[in-house]
Formats: structure tokens, C-alpha cells, sequence
């Protein structure tokens, strides 16, 4: 929502006629979508369930791929500037000789 007023107010303040009429569209594609996630969640958090809820099963190959990347991304992220020496060590000699 602050991201979006952020955007918008510039917009207004321009004074062009054209953002005007953007702002206003864009204003109102914002409260359409706004009752439609609020009302989502109102479904999914504060009404009674209508059927049975069944587990799913993940095959066990696709839990392994999933684990996997999680861990990749986790590592990439805790020690993303490790990664990014290492590479820079290797290719960095190269690139300088291109030049």
C-alpha cells in the first residue's frame, strides 16, 4: 500500500491530465484488488471448512529435488559473497587479459 502511494502521489502532483485519469484507474484496479485478496482471506481464515482436507503426497524424488534447491538458495544466500570470490579469483585473471 506505501509503495503504491509513493508511486501515485508523484503522479498527481505532475499535474498532467493524463496521469490524472492513470492515478484514478490505477486507484480503483487497487480497491478491486483489495476486496479480492481481503475476501480470500476472509475464505481461508474465518469460515468453517466445507470438505474433508487430505494431506498430499509428495513423491519422494520431488521432496528431494525440493530439499535440495532450498538448501542451494540458503547457502547462495548466507554465503553468496564466498561463491562470488571464488568465481572472481578464476575468471578475474582472464578477464584482464582480454582487455
Amino acid at each position: 500500500f506505501v509503495g503504491k502511494v509513493l508511486v501515485f502521489r508523484p503522479a498527481l502532483e505532475a499535474g498532467s491530465a493524463l496521469l490524472t485519469v492513470l492515478v484514478v484507474v490505477a486507484v480503483i484496479n487497487t480497491a478491486i484488488s483489495a476486496y479480492y485478496y481481503l475476501r480470500l482471506i476472509v475464505v481461508m481464515f474465518f469460515k468453517e471448512r466445507t470438505t474433508d482436507w487430505l494431506a498430499p503426497q509428495i513423491p519422494t524424488a520431488l521432496a528431494a529435488v525440493i530439499l535440495i534447491t532450498v538448501l542451494g538458495v540458503f547457502y547462495f544466500g548466507i554465503f553468496g559473497d564466498r561463491v562470488i570470490e571464488k568465481f572472481s579469483e578464476k575468471i578475474g585473471p582472464a578477464v584482464v587479459n582480454i582487455r
